[in-house]
């Protein structure tokens, strides 16, 4: 529902091929959004755990951070080492961005910031735009220090210009080099 059923889905085409990343998008706000409900940085604990012998896209659940099919928003991920192609799996790297600014700045300043920049989200929005809009947003509400440190978040998991390039016999594994 913070998303919105006509953002954020599909893929769209740019200057580094298929881009699914409106996907990934998705899925790290409802998470996030969904923790900020119960203040726990981790989803589907109840839900996802019996699915631990599944292999999703050739993500397992060994490769999450919960070892089994839960999403911690606590677990620092990087663009582009940790994609998969997979956005439930690839949301992990941005919701772990927006989990550590709620950290940093507690739940209503980072909520304001998250919310400020998923307004502004488009169809072909991916993870450099939304980083550039919740850095936008931090400046805008809070001023330059806090824009600077929410910046420092992102570039910490390279979400500001990833690549998103990685060889094809990758997709679906988090063991990328």
């Amino acid at each position: 529902a913070m998303v919105g059923a006509t953002r954020l889905q599909g893929t769209f085409v740019d200057e580094q091929g298929l881009n699914s990343l409106p996907g990934a998008l998705n899925e790290a706000y409802a998470d996030y959004f969904a923790a900020t409900q119960t203040g726990e940085p981790t989803i589907g604990l109840y839900s996802l755990t019996d699915l631990a012998a599944s292999d999703f896209c050739g993500v397992t659940a060994e490769d999450s951070a919960t070892e089994n099919y839960a999403r911690d928003l606590r677990a620092e991920r990087r663009c582009p080492d940790d994609l998969v192609s997979e956005v439930h799996a690839d949301s992990e790297i941005f919701s772990s961005a927006l989990w550590a600014i709620r950290e940093e700045y507690g739940a209503l300043q980072a909520d304001t910031i998250v919310l400020y920049a998923a307004l502004e989200l488009t169809d072909t929005s991916d993870f450099n735009a939304a980083s550039e809009l919740t850095v936008q947003g931090a400046n805008d509400l809070y001023g330059p220090e806090v824009g600077a440190r929410v910046e420092a978040i992102f570039e910490a998991r390279n979400l500001i210009g990833c690549d998103r390039i990685m060889p094809i016999d990758k997709v679906g594994s988090r063991d990328i080099e």
